[in-house]
């Protein structure tokens, strides 16, 4: 039989690791899924719960799981309290580990049509439409 796994760390634990290890252990023991961390992060933001629910994306991706929905979530979110820079950083993040996330397209480009950066919304809305033809041409 396996050994089992404890999840109450020792202060002993907590004194060999960086601040951000046991949080980082923490996840990975729970082996928590990106669906549920967004059910729940969605959740808060929805009641208005901005800085809970920027933090649990914080501490899930923290814990060395990048996902381009949890950064696609932050922009969506740091969009909605107008901190347009942190929006962008998260879109471009969320982009970059998934480069066809259309969601993410879609609201950053709306961001930057709002901000009137037209260079950047019109970059974005030709990927879309290569993106939408691509989809297209591999059902056919």
């Amino acid at each position: 039989m396996g050994k089992s796994r404890s999840f109450i760390a020792s202060s002993e634990d907590l004194n060999n690791h960086d601040d951000q290890e046991p949080e980082r252990e923490f996840f990975k023991a729970l082996d928590v899924s990106p669906a549920e961390t967004l059910i729940q992060a969605r959740s808060l933001a929805d009641r208005g719960e901005m800085e809970e629910a920027l933090s649990l994306c914080r501490s899930y991706l923290e814990a060395d799981r990048p996902c381009a929905e949890v950064y696609y979530l932050m922009g969506l979110i740091h969009e909605s309290c107008d901190r347009d820079t942190e929006a962008e950083e998260c879109y471009c993040k969320s982009l970059y580990l998934d480069p066809d996330h259309l969601e993410t397209l879609i609201h950053a480009g709306l961001m930057y049509e709002r901000r009137h950066d037209h260079e950047k919304a019109v970059l974005l809305k030709n990927r879309l439409t290569r993106i939408e033809r691509r989809r297209h041409d591999n059902r056919n």
